[in-house]
């Protein structure tokens, strides 16, 4: 019987092989956090990453294997969860694993949606596209300036003043910094070619940032991660981030075909938006009791996350995919596992 070989620290290049080779998940990436325990089985094949809160292990990612080492994988893990008397929650999960984990016995809910845009087939003209393209002009003519930092000078020099941005914008926030939900300030290095840094300056000074991070798997480009602003920036400064950011990767795209490493522009897991109904193919895989307490919150917007200002910013860009985020747990372990993920991002 497979049993646990190691759980500990892995090395980044490690793990961002597997997610090479597994077409995992956009958003595991974010198991290159510090922080972050590793599983693998005896044999080898397939890794999966968690984090740990009282006896719940929160799998971020998946069952990150080939779709024929998956059930052997998620065997391997839940013989050694029994062994250890905890329960597993697995969120940001594939479609494959969907099937694999409800062959196991655990519910399927929704807990959010993602947004994603196809660079190969878009453009920003259009009536749909003016209140943004105005947003983006007036910032601009406010003398507004985007750049990227690509030398590790210049993102010295300036590391002191994004913290200072980090500072007041999470104070501005009354607000936490989520663990495991974006990439930590401290794993951005410069120059890299896992993340870019993009700034955006207004009289030679920064006052806001986005860093972009790369990702694999089925839809490879880029994620919209960490955004940082001071809160009396000029409207309109993230989405002339974001514009000169995306005009880059498209361009990558263009020169390099629809097999572009460069395709995808992912915004990311926005909670409790996009739910859909009791009518969804999924919906039968879940939780009647966990669907209950998820439609509750998404109603009152807000009270976990601000997944409303959020979906308007990203919808604001028109993605052509929005896909359902899943949760997964045991039978039982609704309330509980809610609980465990958002105590373990500090969402609350």
């Amino acid at each position: 019987m497979n049993r646990i070989v190691k759980t500990a620290m892995a090395a980044p290049l490690a793990i961002e092989q597997d997610l090479i080779t597994a077409d995992a998940h956009p958003l595991a990436v974010l198991l290159l956090n510090p922080g972050v325990r590793f599983f693998r089985p005896e044999d080898g094949n397939g890794v999966i990453g968690y984090i740990v809160h009282g006896r719940a292990h929160v799998c971020i990612g998946g069952l990150i294997a080939a779709v024929e080492h998956k059930p052997a994988l998620l065997r391997a893990w839940l013989d050694w969860l029994k062994q250890a008397k905890g329960f597993p929650v697995f969120v940001h999960i594939t479609r494959q694993d969907v099937d694999v984990l409800h062959a196991a016995g655990l519910h399927i809910n929704q807990i959010g949606a993602r947004f994603t845009i196809d660079l190969s087939t878009y453009d920003m003209q259009g009536r749909a596209f003016q209140q943004l393209r105005n947003k983006i002009s007036k910032a601009r003519k406010a003398g507004i300036r985007v750049s990227e930092i690509v030398t590790e000078a210049d993102y010295s020099r300036l590391r002191p003043r994004l913290r200072e941005i980090d500072a007041v914008w999470l104070k501005s926030k009354a607000a936490k910094v989520l663990r495991h939900l974006v990439t930590d300030p401290d794993c951005i290095q410069v120059p890299s070619s896992r993340r870019r840094l993009f700034i955006a300056e207004q009289d030679q000074q920064v006052l806001a940032y986005v860093v972009y991070t790369r990702v694999e798997g089925e839809r490879p480009g880029w994620f919209h991660d960490l955004s940082r602003k001071v809160p009396d920036a000029q409207n309109g400064i993230m989405q002339a981030i974001n514009s000169t950011a995306l005009d880059h990767f498209k361009s990558a795209c263009t020169s390099e075909g629809n097999g572009s490493a460069h395709r995808y522009l992912h915004f990311g897991f926005t909670p409790l938006t996009e739910m859909y109904d009791r009518e969804h193919p999924l919906a039968d895989l879940g939780s009647s009791h966990f669907a209950a307490i998820a439609r509750f919150l998404a109603d009152r917007g807000g009270v976990v996350y601000p997944a409303r200002s959020q979906r308007q910013y990203k919808m604001s860009w028109r993605p052509q995919i929005i896909e359902p985020e899943l949760i997964a747990f045991p039978k039982g372990k609704a309330l509980a596992s809610l609980w465990a993920l958002l105590r373990a991002t500090d969402s609350l």
